[in-house]
C-alpha cells in the first residue's frame, strides 16, 4: 500500500499547490517505487507548473533507467536525490541518475563548522555536483556558523530551521 499512500499524498500536495503563486517552487518527495509508477507520471503530467521530484532514501531503486526515462519525458520536471549520503540515497543514486539537484543529508551538515573532514567531504560533493551539472542543496542548516562554513565551501543553496520552519500552507499564504 506504500505506493498508493504516496500517490494520495502527491494528489493532496498538487491540489494545495494550486493555491500557490505560479512561480512557487514545488518539490515532492517520492520513494524509489513510486517514482517508477505510471500513476505518478499521470499526476505530474496533469499539472501546469514546474515540479521537482525528490527521490527519498527509504528504499532502493530497482531500475535506474526506468526512473531516468520517466523524468526525461516530462516537461518542467527536475529530479533530485534527497538526503544524499544516508539510507539508500547513496552516491550510487547520484552517479546513476545524474539528477539536476543533490540534497546533502543534514547528518553531513550538522556541526560542519567544527569538523574539517566533514568539510572536505562536502567539498568533494560540490565538485561532483558541478561535474554532473547539478545544484547542491545543504539540508538541515540550523546555525549561522554552519551556514557561513557552507558558504565558504561553495554551497550556494541551503534549507533548515535557520531559514524557516515547516508550516501549514494557509499560514504561509497568509504571510504573503
Amino acid at each position: 500500500m506504500g505506493v498508493q499512500l504516496e500517490l494520495l499524498a502527491v494528489r493532496k500536495l498538487l491540489e494545495g499547490a494550486r493555491r500557490l503563486p505560479r512561480d512557487a517552487y514545488v518539490s515532492i518527495n517520492v520513494s524509489g517505487a513510486t517514482i517508477q509508477s505510471v500513476e505518478l507520471r499521470d499526476l505530474i503530467m496533469a499539472v501546469d507548473r514546474a515540479i521537482t521530484l525528490e527521490v527519498t532514501e527509504h528504499e532502493p531503486i530497482t531500475n535506474y533507467q526506468q526512473v531516468a526515462s520517466m523524468v526525461e519525458g516530462l516537461t518542467d520536471v527536475r529530479l533530485a536525490v534527497d538526503d544524499a549520503g544516508s539510507g539508500y540515497a547513496t552516491l550510487q543514486h547520484v552517479l546513476r541518475l545524474r539528477p539536476q539537484v543533490v540534497k546533502l543529508d543534514r547528518a553531513w551538515v550538522s556541526g560542519v563548522d567544527g569538523d574539517r573532514p566533514r568539510q572536505v567531504l562536502i567539498s568533494g560533493l560540490i565538485s561532483l555536483a558541478r561535474e554532473i551539472d547539478a545544484t547542491l542543496i545543504a539540508e538541515g542548516v540550523e546555525t549561522p556558523e554552519e551556514a557561513r562554513t557552507l558558504t565558504d565551501l561553495g554551497v550556494v543553496y541551503a534549507q533548515g530551521y535557520l531559514f524557516g520552519k515547516p508550516a501549514p500552507l494557509g499560514d504561509i499564504l497568509a504571510q504573503q
